[in-house]
Order: structure tokens, then C-alpha cells, then sequence
């Protein structure tokens, strides 16, 4: 399964066309011995690794959502299975370190839940 959105490479040479940077320029921000990665990038042909795409997120000034939403929702979904998991697992507890966990649980949904949608 592949988590880079369609839209990536054309999104990425916008973003570094509206910035005034080359290919150069982008592959020396994200530490590239060639700008043929970042034209690779922009074709396709090749995912940004997580350092890049965190590097993306700074140079662009965007939330990894923007660049990544199949993979920010992807994530999101894993893990708030594994959170609902967790919730029915201390059901029935009311110590206060459990309540502490539940509110967490329940802070993680609301977060979610808050995520605006992109197109």
C-alpha cells in the first residue's frame, strides 16, 4: 500500500515554485547529495522519507497532513483503534491513574475528530 497522496509530486513543485526555489536549492534544505531526488520526488518515481517529509513540513511551512493525508489518516486510524482497545481494556476501573488514561484516550478522539478536511 503506498500512503503518498496522487496529488504529492504536483503539490510538492508548486510549493517550491511559489517559494522561488529550485530543485537545487530544495535538495541542499533537505541535505541531498542530488537534486535528482527532489525531481524524482516530483515525478513520482521515489516517497520522501519520514526526515524529509518532516524537512518538507518546515521548508513549506505546511502540517504533514497537507503533503501526506492518506498517511496522517492512516496512522490516525491505527491508532485510534489501538486507543478504543485500550479504553474498553480499563472500562470498569476507577483508579486515578485509569481515569487520567481514559481523559487522555478521550482528548485523542476529540483531536481527531477536530482535524479540519483538506481536499
Amino acid at each position: 500500500m503506498t500512503f503518498m497522496s496522487h496529488n504529492l509530486p504536483r503539490y510538492l513543485r508548486t510549493l517550491r515554485l511559489q517559494s522561488a526555489l529550485s530543485q537545487a536549492d530544495l535538495a541542499l534544505l533537505l541535505g541531498l547529495k542530488s537534486d535528482s531526488t527532489v525531481s524524482k520526488f516530483e515525478r513520482g518515481k521515489i516517497h520522501p522519507s519520514l526526515r524529509n517529509a518532516i524537512a518538507l513540513e518546515f521548508i513549506f511551512d505546511v502540517r504533514l497532513r497537507e503533503p501526506f493525508p492518506r498517511l496522517v489518516d492512516d496512522i490516525e486510524d491505527a491508532v485510534g483503534r489501538q486507543a478504543a482497545k485500550l479504553d474498553r481494556k480499563l472500562a470498569g476501573r476507577s483508579d486515578t491513574r485509569t481515569q487520567a488514561k481514559r481523559r487522555h484516550l478521550l482528548s485523542m478522539a476529540a483531536r481527531v475528530r477536530e482535524e479540519p478536511d483538506l481536499p
